[in-house]
């Protein structure tokens, strides 16, 4: 089962989209919070496996909400649902965003995005990024005997 997370200041938006895709609930769980504080409380009592939230909400913004999903939960795929460019374009330079929907966004479009960064058998479709390390020049040497 796939853990979704909503997070919209306007109940309005969760309610429409809570109707639309409750269909999906064979093989969505779906998760809904008011305020990034609420996201993060439900964050830790459930892992989430994809985050909606729209940018522009009191207190904690998207912005800051999505960068502690980043630094928690960094294989959640991190979608921004907003009627705001400007915000959308600070969010993607932080390298926060996954997937980026406008507002007003229909339900099949919400669906779309997400089974595009998710797929059907529960894993994310898209890759994480990539630390490289450097292998270790002594790994498997135990000791060096040094001669004169």
């Amino acid at each position: 089962m796939t853990h979704i997370l909503f997070v919209d200041d306007e109940p309005n938006v969760l309610d429409t989209l809570r109707r639309a895709l409750h269909v999906e609930r064979e093989h969505w769980s779906l998760h809904f919070a008011t305020s990034g504080v609420e996201a993060l409380a439900l964050m830790e009592s459930q892992a989430m496996d994809v985050v909606v939230t729209d940018l522009r909400m009191p207190g904690m913004d998207g912005i800051a909400l999505l960068g502690y999903v980043r630094d928690r939960a960094p294989l959640a795929v991190r979608i921004v649902l907003t009627g705001v460019p400007d915000m959308l374009t600070a969010a993607m330079g932080a390298g926060i965003v996954h997937q980026s929907l406008s507002k007003p966004c229909d339900s099949a479009e919400m669906r779309g995005a997400i089974v595009e960064c998710w797929s059907e058998d529960g894993g994310r479709t898209w890759s994480p990024p990539r630390t490289t390390e450097l292998p270790n020049p002594n790994s498997g040497i135990d000791a060096v005997t040094l001669k004169d």
